[in-house]
């Protein structure tokens, strides 16, 4: 489950080979290196497109504070096709055809240093302990904090804040989570090979709002925001402020 040929660039669209494994014996966990050399990371990604998305500010900090790593990501089938931000490759996790333990055992040989686990489920976990990955990074819950090292306390309740602010806070609680907005990067070349085949036609210039979240607030745009960037959009404001709007989700 790898990219094929090395990355050179952070938003690089991968091109991705789908391959399987299913290897389920154990295995002795990694040592750490204490040699300085450059860490290799794993990001287990949400499982919804949307919180996907959001999580792109998180995988954003992460490559900005270790300029150095390989920054590799772990993202459901049928959502690898996303320009997401990376230093390496997109591993891609269909449960149809692999379990969470099988998959995570199967990433063994990638020597990882470091995995975040940013999906609030036990299997999550689960996936990244079977990996050896000595350092598994992410929230408590549903017994997850037997298998994680460290178990990061939450300085707010499940859904008690923003999705985006719950993600940068398993990095650095004195993150501003204005500084580090999603986002994805959308080449031209991108969009015209995934919305060409929209029909009817879609315009050159159009606005998609999508204001609603199952668990509300915790995942959803501020109503007063998502008004204030319809409006703009429809007078045809300026870019510059149009940004301005965005910096307040």
């Amino acid at each position: 489950m790898r990219t094929t040929g090395p990355p050179t660039d952070t938003n690089r669209i991968p091109t991705v080979e789908r391959t399987r494994s299913s290897i389920c014996s154990p295995c002795p966990t990694k040592i750490p290196d204490p040699g300085g050399s450059p860490p290799r990371i794993v990001i287990r990604a949400p499982n919804w497109l949307g919180d996907l998305v959001v999580a792109t500010g998180f995988i954003s900090v992460v490559l900005e504070r270790e300029p150095k790593a390989t920054v590799d990501l772990i993202v459901p089938a049928g959502l690898e096709m996303l320009p997401l931000p990376h230093r390496g490759r997109i591993h891609i996790f269909d449960r149809r055809r692999c379990s969470a333990g099988a998959f995570g055992a199967s990433l063994r040989a990638e020597d990882y240093d470091r995995f975040y686990i940013l999906p609030p489920s036990f299997s999550a976990v689960w996936m990244a302990w079977r990996s050896g990955t000595p350092e598994r990074i992410g929230y408590p819950g549903q017994f997850r904090s037997l298998l994680l090292r460290p178990s990061v306390s939450r300085r707010n309740p499940p859904r008690g804040v923003l999705l985006h602010r719950e993600y940068l806070d398993l990095l650095d609680p004195t993150l501003d989570p204005d500084l580090h907005l999603p986002r994805l990067d959308l080449s031209e070349s991108w969009t015209d090979a995934h919305l060409s085949g929209i029909h009817p036609q879609l315009p050159k210039l159009f606005l998609a709002v999508a204001p609603g979240a199952i668990y509300g607030p915790a995942k959803a745009w501020p109503a007063a925001n998502t008004r204030a960037c319809t409006k703009l959009a429809r007078s045809g404001g300026d870019a510059d402020r149009h940004r301005r709007h965005a910096a307040g989700i």
